[in-house]
């Protein structure tokens, strides 16, 4: 699956480089961490010790996956909706904290789920993010039920151990 991680702070880069192990994805962030990964690749240390290179750039627009996940700070959810807006995605899932998905739905065509994780991140310096607690990813559809899209998702984090 082709996935875009759309803050990849802490979080953000834990959940995308847990996914690079068995996906295709392409981490949005800020520089100097982007640029320390696009030279040297990802580390992730702590609970978890992996090092993948994703693809990592600091614009997020006019870009195309099969899933977007959004992991800004909810005071970020606006800019992420206006910038993944201008792409195209099958379905982008919130792992962020508070209620934002609302947000995503007024600005993208894409289906919107909304998800939860466990994990624990921190930031170490760039290029290096810390697992400081393996937890769990659940994802679902807004509206509760089944949901082919939540489904795919799903099978995408399992796939990747998450």
């Amino acid at each position: 699956m082709e996935v875009l991680v759309y803050g990849a702070g802490a979080l953000g880069s834990l959940v995308g480089g847990l996914l690079a192990r068995d996906h295709d994805v392409t981490l949005v962030g800020r520089d100097p961490h982007m640029r320390t990964i696009r030279e040297d690749g990802l580390r992730i240390d702590g609970e978890v010790d992996v090092r993948v290179t994703p693809r990592a750039l600091t614009d997020g627009t006019h870009r195309a996956a099969d899933l977007a996940v959004v992991t800004t700070k909810a005071y970020d959810t606006d800019a992420a909706a206006r910038a993944l807006a201008t792409g195209e995605y099958e379905a982008v899932c919130s792992l962020q904290n508070g209620l934002t998905e609302e947000r995503l739905v007024a600005a993208l065509d894409a289906t919107v789920l909304a998800g939860t994780a466990s994990y624990g991140a921190r930031f170490a310096e760039p290029g290096r993010v810390t697992c400081t607690g393996v937890g769990e990813v659940a994802v679902g559809a807004l509206s509760g039920g089944a949901s082919p899209a939540a489904a795919r998702v799903g099978a995408a984090f399992d796939a990747a151990g998450i």
